[in-house]
Order: structure tokens, then C-alpha cells, then sequence
């Protein structure tokens, strides 16, 4: 039981900070709004502190992503970064005042639905 706890920490890990570094990108492009791609973009965007977060953020989970591929078929991992999707979506609505349409939110039951049925059939395969 310990490995299924492990690997539950690791995917709520996964999620989260999958989520903070999307919600961190679209924070660090307010300030590039106005800016043409080039050096002075670059400088901007570099000492941003939602970028500084979102990298780090990408980094780390980066390196959850090999762990946890270690551990589990990529058929079945890739299908569960689907829930990032939804984390992000979420988090776009809560924190950033973004709306979510009726086909979003049917969308999402979709994805979460998936997930479901791919964590009941995990046992048997």
C-alpha cells in the first residue's frame, strides 16, 4: 500500500505544480502584452516573478514526470496528464477570473470520468 500512496503523492504533485506553472506563465505574459518578440521581451519576461515561479514549477515537474514514468506505463501516465488540464482550466477560473463555458465544464467531466475508469481498470491490468 505504500507504493499506491507514493505514486498518489506523486501525481497530486504532478497535477498541482503542472497547474502552477501554466497559471504562472499566463500571469508572466501580462507585462509582454505591449512587446514584440526580441531581447527586450526576453528581459522582461526573465524578471518577471510569475516566470521565475512557472520554471521552476516546470522543472520540478519535470523531474516527477520520469519518476513517475519509472513507475508506470506511459499508455496509462500520459492519459493521467489529462487532469492537468482540468487543474488548469479550474485554476484559470478561480484565480484568474476566466469563465468556463457549458462545453468546457462537459468537456471536463469527460476527462474526469476517464480518469476514473482508467483507476478502476489499473488493478486488473
Amino acid at each position: 500500500m505504500r507504493g499506491a500512496n507514493t505514486n498518489a503523492l506523486l501525481w497530486l504533485l504532478f497535477v498541482g505544480l503542472g497547474t502552477v506553472t501554466q497559471l504562472g506563465f499566463k500571469l508572466a505574459s501580462k507585462p509582454l502584452e505591449h512587446l514584440d518578440f526580441g531581447l527586450q521581451w526576453m528581459k522582461v519576461a526573465s524578471t518577471t516573478p510569475a516566470f521565475a515561479i512557472a520554471v521552476a514549477s516546470y522543472l520540478v515537474t519535470f523531474a516527477l514526470w520520469i519518476i513517475i514514468l519509472q513507475r508506470t506505463p506511459l499508455s496509462k501516465a500520459f492519459l493521467l496528464t489529462a487532469l492537468v488540464y482540468v487543474a488548469v482550466t479550474l485554476g484559470s477560473t478561480l484565480w484568474l477570473g476566466e469563465t468556463v463555458s457549458g462545453r468546457e465544464l462537459a468537456g471536463i467531466t469527460l476527462v474526469i470520468t476517464g480518469v476514473a475508469l482508467l483507476g478502476v481498470n489499473a488493478g486488473k491490468s
